[in-house]
């Protein structure tokens, strides 16, 4: 049997997913082709279009997480869907829900995680095609991350504790948006 290699977005989500914390519970949604047989990527009928990859239940908030992971300094506005931005958006209007993208920049081993109200603001107001490093590194939290061998640790304490400490002095104002004409 050959082994093929990891796509290294799963490594991230992987990486991801043994970092978070015990107190914390977390779901990675299923993702990828089906048919009604249930086999994968055999006479495809439907395509799963989920909002994020992860929700993780951290105290009495329920974060929403996309990952996305890029070997250069910027990423891709083409590699966000629609239906995520819209779908997170809409999540954010309720009480205790926190939805994210966090952006992993594999050349220079950064993760920053963003809000996504502060994406969705960014995308309808710029010109460009990508998210650059230097923007994800005044707007987003920075993920500290260990490097072990080959694969990495995140410190995920540093996301969920000060969000929750944040939102609970907020308490969520019903946030509102317009629809965006995205051509992603």
């Amino acid at each position: 049997m050959i082994k093929l290699a990891k796509n290294e977005g799963k490594k991230f989500e992987e990486d991801f997913k043994r970092s978070v914390p015990e107190w914390c519970w977390c779901n990675r949604y299923k993702d990828g082709t089906a048919n009604f047989k249930g086999d994968k990527n055999e006479n495809v009928r439907f395509q799963a279009h989920n909002i994020c990859d992860f929700e993780v239940f951290a105290k009495d908030k329920l974060f929403l997480l996309e990952l996305k992971s890029y070997q250069g300094v910027s990423i891709p506005l083409s590699g966000i869907r629609k239906n995520q931005l819209e779908g997170m958006i809409k999540a954010s209007r309720y009480k205790n829900v926190i939805p994210y993208f966090l952006l992993n920049f594999r050349g220079i081993q950064r993760v920053y995680a963003i809000k996504i109200q502060t994406l969705y603001e960014f995308i309808g107001t710029t010109t460009r095609k990508s998210i650059p490093l230097k923007w994800c590194i005044e707007n987003g939290i920075e993920i500290p991350s260990e490097q072990k061998r080959t694969r990495f640790r995140y410190n995920l304490e540093i996301l969920f504790s000060e969000q929750i400490e944040e939102s609970e002095v907020k308490e969520s104002k019903g946030w509102k948006y317009k629809e965006l004409k995205l051509g992603v």
